[in-house]
C-alpha cells in the first residue's frame, strides 16, 4: 500500500490534470444537452404559435423528434464520458494498489456468484453489476464490484394490481477465496 505522500504525488502528478480535462467534457456536454433541448423545446413552442394553436398535435412531433434524438445522442456522449473517466481515473488507482490488482468496468459479480452467497434469499429478476475489481491480498483471492439486485413485486389495489421491481440490494458486492487454508 502506497504512503499519504505516493499518493499526493500521484494525484499531482497523473489524476490532477486528467480530472481537468474531463471536467472541461463534462461541462461542455452538460451545455449541449441543455441548448439542444431547450432549442427543441423552443421551436415546438414556436410552431404552435404560429399555427394560432391549430393542429398542435401534429407540431410537437417535430420538436418531440428533435428532443428524442437528441436525448440519444446525449445518452451516447456521457456513456462514453463515463468509459473514459473510468478508464483514465478510475484504473490507475487500481492499478496503484498492487499488481495484482485488475479493473473491468464493464465487467461484475457473476448472478451466479451473488446467488450462492445464500446472503439474499428472495428472487433475483433484474440484476445488474460492473466495474469489477479483483486481486490478491496475502492468502486471499478476492473480486467486488457495484451490484443492483431486484425483486419483481406484484401489488393489488382495489382498483386493479400493478407490478413493480424492489430494490433489495443496492451496493458494492465482495467475494472472498481463502487461497490456503493449512500451512507448508
Amino acid at each position: 500500500m502506497k504512503n499519504r505522500e505516493e499518493l499526493e504525488r500521484f494525484y499531482q502528478s497523473v489524476l490532477q490534470p486528467e480530472l481537468k480535462i474531463l471536467e472541461g467534457k463534462r461541462k461542455k456536454l452538460l451545455c449541449q444537452a441543455v441548448f439542444t433541448i431547450t432549442g427543441g423545446l423552443l421551436i415546438g413552442l414556436f410552431l404552435i404559435l404560429l399555427s394560432g394553436f391549430r393542429e398542435t398535435l401534429s407540431f410537437l412531433v417535430v420538436p418531440g423528434t428533435i428532443v428524442g434524438i437528441t436525448f440519444i445522442f446525449i445518452q451516447q456522449n456521457f456513456s462514453a464520458f463515463r468509459k473514459e473517466f473510468k478508464q483514465k481515473v478510475i484504473n490507475p488507482l487500481v492499478n496503484l494498489l498492487g499488481p495484482s490488482f485488475q479493473y473491468f468496468p464493464d465487467r461484475g459479480i457473476p448472478l451466479s456468484v451473488f446467488q450462492e452467497s445464500r446472503i439474499f434469499l428472495q428472487p433475483v429478476d433484474l440484476y445488474h453489476s460492473e466495474d469489477l475489481i479483483t486481486g490478491c491480498w496475502g492468502k486471499t483471492n478476492f473480486s467486488f464490484s457495484e451490484v443492483k439486485a431486484r425483486q419483481k413485486v406484484t401489488l393489488r389495489t382495489r382498483h386493479g394490481s400493478y407490478t413493480c421491481y424492489h430494490t433489495f440490494f443496492q451496493g458494492l458486492f465482495f467475494s472472498l477465496i481463502l487461497t490456503r487454508v493449512f500451512p507448508d
